[in-house]
């Protein structure tokens, strides 16, 4: 199964100054399997070692030094180290001392490609006992695949071709099918092996018993990170976001027992382990929308949709021959679907991150989805899953910080329309461009907003 990021490893390698790579990304979204891909698509000499396995003697002496570490590496996969040679240290979190050894490898071995990655490794990173090498390495962040790679692993060229050449316009036939691709997203998600499991076995309950199975691996690295007293804590939280996708986390809610403080602590552990995504409220009121970001006023949303359904105990039928308008109901999902790929829809060197705005008060409350930053403008991205929905607090938002253009995403073919509506006596009107994209298209939001 091709992965996109397959494009960007391979540019990576060809750089003429090519640094040392830290993979990051959760447990088994693919980091490992790409690695080999990359090695088989250009010829390389492929040299894995699983520092999980395979302890290196050569990292347990006094300082650093590469020369030791690359006679061990060709020892251990008895073979020599060429030109075309692919260095890759797998979980490289179980020796965190490799990591300190990748600005020596960019210093003493340019030539030399190596790519570091581990399913805890952001856990390294940040308690590294040896200091990360700054500006002598790069991060790729990679996530579950999306619907476009999940399209193709399919087989569905023709589909795939029709959102990478959109121009604006689809045919009713060819929207049907894509919703019918997309339904069937939603419930095996975009885990490589859950997919691969389905283009195999074409069974919802062999693609459940492999989300099962990660959502247990993702619990028993609970014990790796979380401390004894935190461990209670991080099960809590993991339990309680897939029922609560897309609101405002309140620390009350998830355990009145337990200090904001403490859960706080324990909740950061699964965004670190990438099990979660968190989505931060922005004023929104200039750029970069980082800028004026409030980090105690956020959302969180699973790693991914396949998972959350599995974990919802969400049935096959239920997506697949449900209505339009019954596919309401599970709104959170269809949010969910949304949330992980504007995560990971800006280009994989860059660390992922995702905005919303709210304003919570009690006479006026209101809530855009997503915010995001398209060609150099503020976009709010309003999510559907009906025919229908209220903008109110759409126009509330669009009106306060004057924007023109809002995007909206749902089950309905893409359309342009003008929003010319009062919003009420104090207010006034609310005037603006709103531009309509079915939920497939949303891996192309930019060229949507661009051409439609």
């Amino acid at each position: 199964m091709k992965r996109h990021a397959l494009k960007d490893l391979t540019n990576w390698y060809k750089r003429e100054k090519r640094k040392p790579l830290v993979l990051r990304g959760a447990r088994q979204v693919g980091k490992s399997t790409l690695v080999r891909h990359l090695a088989d698509s250009l010829g390389l000499d492929l040299f894995e070692i699983n520092l999980e396995k395979q302890k290196l003697l050569s990292l347990q002496s006094e300082g650093i030094e590469v020369s030791p570490i690359l006679q061990e590496v060709e020892i251990i996969c008895n073979k020599k180290i060429s030109a075309k040679a692919l260095l890759f240290f797998d979980e490289a979190q179980d020796q965190k001392k490799i990591l300190a050894t990748l600005r020596y490898f960019f210093e003493e071995y340019p030539d030399i490609a190596v790519i570091a990655a581990g399913s805890l490794l952001d856990f390294a990173l940040k308690k590294a006992e040896y200091s990360v090498p700054v500006g002598r390495i790069e991060y790729y962040f990679l996530g579950p695949m999306k619907f476009t790679e999940f399209l193709e692993a399919m087989g569905e060229p023709l589909l795939l071709e029709k959102l990478n050449d959109f121009s604006g316009a689809l045919l009713e036939a060819t929207h049907h099918r894509l919703m019918r691709r997309w339904r069937e997203y939603l419930y095996v998600g975009g885990m490589p092996e859950a997919v691969l499991t389905y283009l195999q076995t074409n069974s919802p309950l062999e693609v459940r018993r492999i989300q099962n199975a990660i959502l247990q691996a993702y619990q028993e690295d609970f014990n790796k990170y979380a401390l004894y007293a935190q461990y209670r804590r991080v099960r809590r939280i993991f339990n309680f976001v897939p029922g609560h996708l897309g609101q405002k986390l309140k620390y009350v809610e998830i355990d009145p027992d337990e200090k904001a403080r403490d859960l706080k602590a324990a909740l950061e552990l699964l965004i670190l382990a990438r099990v979660f995504i968190p989505v931060y409220h922005t004023n929104a009121s200039g750029l970069p929308l980082k800028s004026q970001m409030d980090e105690s006023v956020f959302k969180c949303y699973f790693l991914d949709v396949g998972l959350v359904c599995a974990f919802q105990g969400v049935d096959w039928s239920l997506l697949t021959t449900s209505s339009s308008e019954e596919l309401l109901v599970k709104g959170p999902l269809v949010e969910q679907f949304v949330a992980q790929h504007l995560f990971f829809q800006s280009e994989g060197f860059m660390e992922p991150e995702l905005f919303y705005w709210l304003r919570d008060k009690k006479a006026q409350n209101a809530e855009v989805d997503f915010v995001m930053t398209i060609d150099g403008q503020i976009v709010p991205v309003e999510v559907k899953s009906g025919k229908g929905g209220r903008l109110k607090s759409l126009m509330v938002f669009m009106k306060e910080k004057e924007l023109p253009v809002a995007l909206r995403t749902d089950i309905n073919l893409p359309s342009s329309e003008l929003i010319d509506q009062k919003i009420n006596e104090s207010m006034g009107r609310s005037v603006f461009e709103l531009k309509n994209m079915p939920l497939y298209l949303i891996e192309k939001i930019v060229d949507v907003f661009r051409k439609l």
